[in-house]
């Protein structure tokens, strides 16, 4: 788990350029795509909320997305509480089309769900 979580720093480095300095995803943070709930769920566990129809591609690139995916990840597993806990995940389809399938390539789902594995 370890070895391919570090491994993708070294294999698809576009995806990390954009992490630090963090105002490099105030474009992508801007259009509230994803982040957390003000509470955590009764389990005591984060909640992250992903709105994939606000996504616009022509806006907001997917490499700017999924820098930002990682900071509010990074950031979660930070919380000692988080750590015992968990997350909670809750993906909104509303309004996601062709427009945002379209929007990522074969290589970026390949990735990107290499990364919701680990």
């Amino acid at each position: 788990m370890l070895k391919t979580y570090f491994g993708m720093f070294s294999t698809v480095p576009k995806y990390y350029k954009n992490v630090l300095p963090l105002s490099k995803s105030d474009n992508a943070a801007s259009y509230n795509i994803n982040g957390f709930l003000p509470y955590r769920d009764k389990f005591g566990r984060r909640v992250y909320v992903y709105r994939g129809g606000k996504w616009f591609p022509n806006k907001v690139s997917y490499d700017e997305l999924y820098s930002l995916g990682y900071k509010f990840i990074e950031l979660m597993s930070m919380e000692p509480k988080t750590q015992v806990a968990g997350v909670t995940m809750i993906v909104d389809g509303e309004g996601y089309g062709m427009k945002q399938f379209t929007g990522v390539s074969m290589t970026d789902m390949k990735y990107g769900l290499t990364f919701m594995e680990v």
